[in-house]
């Protein structure tokens, strides 16, 4: 991993990133410790580990079995709905949300996807995703 320079004071390598959401639009910024600490944003959070619950494995199989299988290839039209897709898929909204985010594409439930970016939803859902004819 390369070393970045403090984007505030320009002198010391960066040791904390700060990324915000405001009005939608996220920016992040690499701050050194001392002028991270000069913003305000040098706190340091510490948690104890939370430890894992342990959930039998024969309740993950009982949910797959009583859940009809995702399918291999769906057709869509130009634009789709989150929640149409994740219908379409037989995924829970969730995971399609998920990789949405891991795409850094923040949507709700009802908001429109383009073909190219339910294409690469499906990919990552092991789904195939073909245009509706027409």
């Amino acid at each position: 991993m390369s070393k970045t320079l403090c984007d505030g004071c320009e002198k010391r390598w960066a040791a904390v990133v700060v990324t915000r959401i405001e009005n939608g639009i996220m920016t992040s910024r690499n701050l050194c410790q001392k002028c991270a600490d000069a913003e305000g944003e040098g706190g340091r959070c510490y948690r104890e580990p939370i430890s894992p619950k342990v959930v039998p494995l024969s309740l993950f199989s009982e949910e797959r079995a009583s859940s009809s299988a995702t399918p291999s290839e769906i057709s869509i039209p130009d634009f789709i709905k989150v929640n149409d897709l994740a219908d379409a898929m037989n995924v829970k909204l969730f995971r399609v949300l998920g990789v949405l985010i891991s795409l850094k594409v923040f949507v709700t439930k009802e908001s429109m996807l383009d073909f190219a970016t339910a294409v690469t939803v499906g990919q990552r859902l092991g789904v195939k995703v073909k245009k509706l004819p027409g």
